[in-house]
């Protein structure tokens, strides 16, 4: 039995599931020994390690579809639950054909397209229909494409609008279905044709909100049909490394090491990201580096070692066998996690961390662990996800094939990611489940994806690596720009990012 904890990404629930099952049920709710056998395996987990597990039942029903029995003993504190139709749980259980070939033969590869994308939503303005012509529209814009991946070769860029997936534009409402045809399977061997366009800025207008009497400014786009492109992207296993951009430059007086890290993935058994991690900061070391900008922005979470690894590298020396973070588990007991001696730290008392809507779980531990620790952390963007809790992963692959359950499970497998611990500093303290606002601390507030003409990460005006570098030169941030004063109104709603890139192949969890 493999158990692993991790503060695991967040995934958009539909692309999960769709990538991680090969579940051929007809939907009607339907059941059979497979799932009564999935529910007795996972029930004793739940009654052992759930974090609320004093909610549990003492005798549940086993008769339901794995997927149902498992969100019927979840508890109303695990995950987000607004009063719309878009609350999650943090816990989630899948299945999938122990037969199937799930990955290859490095388990660090990931089954991909070679993108990440976000959902946006523009207002747009059409004057080729009318004057005043202004309606929103929802699109897939790429935020990251993998080096070397087919989508890199194919001219997909960040900052692409998708409108199209195979052939049907993304509706106002309903487009989960959709979304769904961007998870690759486990098996490498699926297809997607996506159509992109252009968004040209064409002006701001400014009003009043109707829900907040806020005033907001409203970017406005037209959409170039003149460049729509349609491009076909065949999925499959390729290295989608953490570690997605890394450079040193300069700020005034200051030499600045710029690190986008996209999870806090260990790669594998021989822990290769890990191991290019530690490169990374030997090569800041070696050039002097004495500020550091950490680009968050996109970065779900993930394992706890590597963020304590990525805190080690950061610290001072001195810092070495303090206490970076604690796992306190529903039994009241701690898992304490130190800074780590670590030959290539930069030894910063000060670090720009780039976090957004998008940063979740470890980016969040990362952030609020360091500031506890006494660190400077300058924090850069908008209110993170607030997911101050972290799982443990179980599967059914080790079982004993001889035992009764293994025997009724059939053609499948099962994993089950399971809250199993609160999130501490080393003052005991922790964040909200609200998340951590960058004003709260004297950051500095920008929404990032509602700049329409996304500059490459990396790019010294990228706006959020711009303000960190005004501010490492001139001691302040750059005025707010109009992006942010219409996010922060409340006017434009944001949706949950949905990422190819942390829709793991199950197999590629591989306990300490």
């Amino acid at each position: 039995m493999k158990i692993i904890a991790r503060l695991l990404p967040l995934v958009a629930v539909i692309t999960a599931l769709a990538a991680c099952s090969n579940n051929d049920d007809d939907g009607d709710g339907s059941y059979d020994n497979s799932d009564r056998a999935a529910n007795r395996w996972v029930f004793p987990y739940m009654q052992d390690v759930y974090l609320w597990n004093d909610e549990l039942p003492s005798s549940p029903g086993y008769d339901k579809r794995y997927d149902k029995f498992f969100e019927d003993l979840l508890s109303l504190k695990d995950g987000k639950h607004p009063t719309d139709t878009t609350g999650y749980f943090y816990s989630s259980i899948q299945r999938y054909e122990s037969t199937a070939t799930t990955r290859a033969d490095e388990d660090y590869l990931t089954s991909s397209f070679g993108f990440d994308y976000i959902i946006s939503q523009s207002f747009l303005h059409d004057d080729r229909i009318s004057d005043d012509n202004v309606y929103a529209k929802k699109y897939v814009t790429v935020v990251c494409v993998t080096k070397g991946s087919q989508a890199e070769t194919a001219g997909l860029k960040r900052g692409d609008h998708i409108y199209k997936i195979n052939g049907s534009e993304l509706p106002q409402s309903g487009y989960s279905e959709l979304l769904s045809n961007l998870s690759a399977p486990l098996s490498g061997t699926s297809s997607v044709r996506l159509t992109t366009c252009q968004l040209d800025l064409v002006q701001y207008v400014t009003g009043i909100s109707e829900t907040t009497g806020e005033t907001f400014t409203m970017a406005l786009v037209t959409r170039d049909s003149e460049n729509d492109k349609t491009i076909t992207l065949n999925s499959s296993f390729i290295d989608q490394t953490p570690i997605y951009y890394a450079t040193v430059m300069s700020a005034g007086s200051r030499t600045v090491g710029y690190l986008v890290y996209n999870e806090f993935e260990r790669g594998g058994e021989d822990r290769v990201y890990d191991q290019a991690l530690i490169e990374v900061f030997a090569d800041f070391k070696r050039q002097g580096v004495n500020e550091l900008v950490l680009d968050l922005r996109y970065n779900p979470g993930g394992y706890v070692t590597s963020c304590q690894l990525l805190a080690s590298l950061i610290v001072p020396a001195s810092f070495t066998n303090q206490v970076f973070q604690k796992n306190v588990y529903n039994n009241g007991s701690e898992t304490p996690y130190n800074y780590l001696a670590q030959a290539n730290t930069v030894g910063v008392s000060r670090v720009y961390v780039i976090a957004t809507n998008y940063s979740a779980s470890a980016s969040e531990v990362l952030l609020h662990c360091l500031r506890a620790s006494g660190i400077d952390v300058v924090h850069i963007g908008c209110t993170t996800e607030g997911k101050n809790v972290g799982q443990n992963v179980y599967t059914t692959e080790n079982l004993n094939q001889e035992s009764q359950i293994a025997q009724s499970l059939g053609r499948y497998d099962y994993i089950a990611y399971i809250v199993a611990f609160n999130i501490k500093d080393a003052n005991n303290g922790s964040y909200e489940s609200t998340g951590i606002d960058p004003r709260q601390s004297g950051g500095y507030l920008f929404y990032e994806e509602f700049e329409y003409e996304l500059k490459e990460l990396g790019d010294p005006e990228e706006p959020m690596l711009a303000a960190a570098l005004h501010h490492i030169e001139r001691g302040s941030f750059p005025p707010s720009s109009r992006a942010a004063a219409a996010s922060a109104s409340g006017y434009v709603g944001r949706l949950k990012q949905g990422s190819l890139r942390h829709v793991k192949p199950s197999k590629g969890y591989i306990a300490d």
